[in-house]
């Protein structure tokens, strides 16, 4: 009895969600079991009896039979899901929401509401000892501006994470920002990387040999490639990103710059707590007036850092980027010197 009970545990846990499936022979090859006809109509009549108790889906393809389990079906947790785990599922929903599509939370829905039920269960159990909701005790804040997630088309969003985890290449039809038409690439998908609202996949470009960042939402078809898929050397995601590799770069030939800037104490407490760089050295020059140094990536990021700091912070050096920011501000002038408000 043991023995069959693990065997149907085994068979439920190797069952994927509906749209994809499995059939008996890869089900006994991931069960390790002999490869017989024999083995073959018991593991069928084993999923045949599990039917009758849990919403499992048979679909023919072809000569071939795959299991599923149905898309509505809610997560079985075993062990039960506790209050501590629960609450981790709420945070990570509170923080995901605002930064991934929706297509990407969805997939995340079951857990998120089993995790909710079990927070309200934990309440109801608790209200005769005055305890308070969980949720009321707990709020994410993202710091930017609420925007609304592009569309991800989710057969693409798919797609996309096979080709990702079985390094396959692939050939896409890819809108550029600066395009009003679609263009085709053939690309070998190597990380992928969500930045605030934004799900950016880093391929090789076949075409070119360059790497560039995609936006996963403005790529509208998705076909597999015969070539190879090819790595970027020593790509790592984390690296990636850590090295500027997301960042838009305003100079190519000079990604970092050794940046110079006097500011009042407005963003020092800021600065101090993160740094804008490992090297950064803050010094007192007068009351309420600091001179920072700092090797920094020369990206757009970094201009609109100095620019959402205003008339706290001054650019010393490098005096290229001292007169972009005065040309910008001259320009600002410009604009709420001459506009009439209606």
């Amino acid at each position: 009895m043991a023995d069959t009970t693990l065997r149907y545990l085994q068979i439920l846990e190797l069952i994927p969600r509906e749209p994809d499936g499995i059939s008996l022979r890869d089900l006994s090859n991931k069960l390790s079991l002999p490869n017989t006809e024999n083995e073959i109509r018991n593991l069928q009549r084993n999923i045949e009896t599990l039917s009758f108790a849990y919403p499992l889906l048979s679909v023919q393809k072809g000569k071939a039979n795959y299991w599923s389990w149905k898309k509505e079906t809610q997560p079985i947790v075993i062990p039960a899901m506790d209050t501590n785990t629960a609450l981790v599922f709420n945070l990570a929903k509170s923080y995901l929401e605002p930064i991934l599509p929706t297509s990407s939370v969805k997939a995340l829905n079951r857990s998120f509401l089993k995790a909710d039920q079990q927070l309200a269960l934990k309440t109801n159990r608790q209200k005769h000892e005055q305890t308070h909701d969980w949720r009321e005790k707990i709020a994410i804040f993202s710091g930017v501006i609420p925007r609304v997630p592009p569309k991800v088309n989710l057969k693409v969003q798919s797609a996309i994470h096979d080709a990702l985890l079985n390094e396959k290449a692939i050939r896409i039809s890819y809108r550029p920002w600066n395009s009003s038409e679609d263009k085709e690439y053939v690309v070998s998908p190597n990380g992928l990387i969500v930045r605030n609202l934004l799900t950016y996949v880093v391929v090789h470009n076949h075409a070119d040999q360059s790497t560039r960042n995609l936006l996963m939402h403005r790529i509208k078809a998705l076909n597999s490639d015969s070539a190879d898929f090819i790595k970027i050397p020593q790509f790592n995601a984390q690296n990636y990103v850590d090295n500027g590799g997301l960042g838009f770069q305003i100079d190519q030939k000079n990604k970092q710059i050794s940046l110079s800037i006097l500011m009042d104490d407005q963003p020092l407490t800021g600065i101090q707590e993160s740094p804008l760089s490992h090297d950064q050295v803050i010094r007192e020059i007068s009351e309420k007036k600091y001179a920072l140094q700092a090797t920094v990536d020369n990206t757009l990021e970094l201009m609109q850092w100095l620019l959402s700091h205003s008339y706290h912070i001054e650019v010393i050096k490098p005096l290229e980027l001292r007169d972009e920011l005065k040309s910008i501000s001259l320009k600002f002038y410009d604009i709420y010197n001459s506009s009439v408000v209606a």
